[in-house]
């Protein structure tokens, strides 16, 4: 038999979404990471606060922006 869930522990689909979540946010940051890296960029974390607002003020080793469509693809990458 299953048990109803409780006002105070919420449905269960919610703490398997946020399960999911959690599990597909280390992909992300290594996508996140693996782009800087690619492009010159040395230092970025992608698991520190804020890392979109971090990403969109990145320039490339060699001093230039960044690429619209690398910035575009990462920000679909982190899930924070």
């Amino acid at each position: 038999m299953v048990k109803a869930p409780t006002p105070e522990r919420g449905p269960p689909s919610l703490c398997r979404e946020r399960k999911v979540l959690i599990v597909e946010r280390r992909p992300a940051r290594s996508i996140a990471s693996g782009a800087a890296v690619s492009q010159g960029i040395s230092g970025y974390e992608a698991a520190t606060p804020r890392p979109r607002e971090r990403w969109d003020m990145l320039h490339t080793g060699d001093g230039r922006l960044l690429p619209d469509h690398l910035k575009a693809q990462v920000r679909r990458e982190l899930i924070v």
